[in-house]
């Protein structure tokens, strides 16, 4: 004896949403749909509902509008942010979930990009530009701090046109000590 389909049965529901979605829709389907509190009679939101899944059933929909740019390839590391974040903001609007899971792709793909190009040494960390930063001024500090302690017993007993030789000795032993530090920051740099 054939199984007869009530209506308002799962099996009728299945066998109804069959051609209008154009996959096949088994009982369970709808179980599950039912239990989700998918709108099944108002077929344009149950599509919406099933594009949106992580595994969308539903066939592909061709429309009139272009796919999503793929970003250009960005020339710097200041512009990888910018990208990044650029990206960012148009996964927050994404009309459904392929799109999203694009966005998403290529934001992971431009971390990857930046790690690689911090691992080869053509950009650097901001971490490694704040501590380079950091040691750059506790060297200025130390040398400013120097200058009330070392200046008084210079010029003790000149006058001040005899005193501007030392000072400017002395400004420029700052100076190379500046330099050196600088050098070696510079070296540092290098891959």
């Amino acid at each position: 004896m054939a199984a007869t389909k009530k209506p308002g049965s799962l099996r009728s529901e299945a066998a109804r949403l069959t051609p209008l979605l154009g996959i096949p829709v088994s009982v369970k389907m709808i179980r599950e749909w039912k239990a989700k509190r998918y709108p099944l009679q108002n077929l344009e939101k149950l599509r919406a509902k099933l594009r949106n899944q992580e595994r969308n059933p539903l066939p592909p929909v061709v429309t009139d509008q272009p796919p999503p740019e793929p970003p250009a390839a960005p020339s710097e590391a200041a512009d990888l942010d910018a990208e990044i974040e650029r990206i960012k903001s148009s996964l927050l609007t994404a009309q459904d979930y392929e799109t999203a899971r694009l966005y998403a792709a290529q934001i992971r793909g431009l971390h990857d990009l930046q790690k690689l190009l911090i691992s080869t040494g053509k950009s650097v960390s901001r971490e490694s530009q704040l501590r380079d930063s950091m040691t750059a001024g506790g060297i200025i500090r130390q040398l400013v701090l120097k200058i009330p302690v070392d200046i008084p017993p210079m010029v003790a007993g000149l006058s001040a046109a005899e005193s501007v030789a030392p000072l400017t000795d002395y400004a420029h032993s700052i100076l190379a000590q500046l330099s050196d530090a600088s050098t070696y920051f510079k070296d540092q740099m290098k891959p």
